[in-house]
């Protein structure tokens, strides 16, 4: 399937969210993207725009407060990633995960430090990018999650 016919999948796609998912109006969904760096969507090296905009358009008729995030340094990642028309296209600002401050977490005596806009949203939902990767062969979701954990800036934090 290319991206040009993401939207003959739009039915099921919208019956997956809806039922399998549990999301209901009203809901705050904050929907974390892969977006590795200012890459363009033909470098199939982020979360495709077309793939956001299908999301965003079920999330939207569902009622639900769109919440499109990612830990970047810049907003350069948005633009070229092609993002950014989908933000327009839906008036819809965009969240940047470190932005917000952490909160400590103590998972088997080692504290994690993850993105506070987490703790403000209902839902998380995430669109990871099916790719290779040097170090762990290839990413997908659990990798993706990685954005949301704060970065080490000195040796021994966490």
């Amino acid at each position: 399937m290319s991206y040009d016919t993401l939207y003959k999948s739009y039915d099921q796609v919208y019956c997956y969210i809806k039922n399998s998912l549990l999301i209901e109006k009203g809901k705050k969904v904050a929907v974390k993207l892969n977006l590795l760096g200012p890459l363009k969507p033909e470098q199939a090296a982020t979360t495709h725009p077309a793939v956001v905009s299908l999301i965003v358009d079920i999330l939207i008729s569902l009622e639900c407060e769109v919440m499109l995030c990612e830990d970047m340094d810049d907003f350069t990642t948005v633009k070229e990633t092609g993002i950014l028309p989908v933000l327009e296209h839906y008036k819809l600002p965009f969240y940047n995960l470190r932005e917000y401050g952490y909160t400590d977490i103590e998972v088997e005596g080692v504290t994690y430090q993850y993105s506070t806009l987490i703790d403000t949203c209902d839902v998380l939902m995430e669109i990871p990018k099916f790719k290779t990767h040097m170090l762990t062969n290839y990413t997908g979701a659990v990798k993706n999650m990685f954005g949301c954990i704060k970065k080490r800036t000195e040796k021994g934090d966490p």
